[in-house]
């Protein structure tokens, strides 16, 4: 195969993105920028490059909105239960296991890797954040150490395998035919 002006057009503009994103600056302009030039030069159309765009982002959201309709449920029913107040129901006896720094990181790994496990990572963060951050920090956690539990136990584990939800071995199946 040989690499043609597209292919070229393509790495510039992951470039940008990633030099955006280095610099903290929006970069759907780019993408938006780079899908319709790459449309362009591929087709020979300008009109074309506009239906590549939507072409683009229709392949794009096929892809995920499953994985944006599941979090929108999730984080629709965790502002349930915190309205009625079952979140804290639920989690204040964990939060008195904690009696020391290393029960506070083990029990806040264990909670939010089992709740990473049925809800998506983010989510679970906003349901153990606000009830099990105070007491770790009353046992003695930093701050550094409750958000490298969080994660490695939430994103790492339970995102990483996610034998639940399966919305990552989904979109890497769907993506590799």
């Amino acid at each position: 195969m040989e690499l043609t002006i597209s292919h070229w057009i393509y790495l510039a503009v992951v470039l940008l993105v990633i030099l955006g994103m280095f610099l903290r600056r929006g970069v759907i302009a780019v993408c938006v920028a780079g899908t319709i030039l790459i449309g362009w030069v591929y087709k020979g159309s300008f009109v074309a490059a506009g239906q590549t765009l939507f072409t683009a982002n229709l392949t794009a959201g096929k892809a995920l909105f499953d994985i944006i309709l599941i979090i929108a449920l999730m984080i629709a029913l965790l502002r349930l239960m915190e309205k009625i107040g079952a979140d804290t129901l639920l989690l204040r006896p964990i939060g008195k296991l904690f009696k020391g720094p290393s029960g506070a990181y083990w029990g806040i790994g264990a909670v939010k890797g089992l709740l990473s496990a049925f809800l998506w990572p983010t989510p679970a963060t906003m349901t153990v954040g606000p009830m099990l951050i105070p007491g770790a920090l009353r046992a003695g956690l930093p701050l550094v150490g409750i958000a490298a539990a969080m994660n490695l136990f939430g994103h790492g584990i339970a995102l990483s395998g996610d034998f639940v939800i399966q919305g990552a071995p989904k979109l890497t199946g769907q993506a590799a035919g």
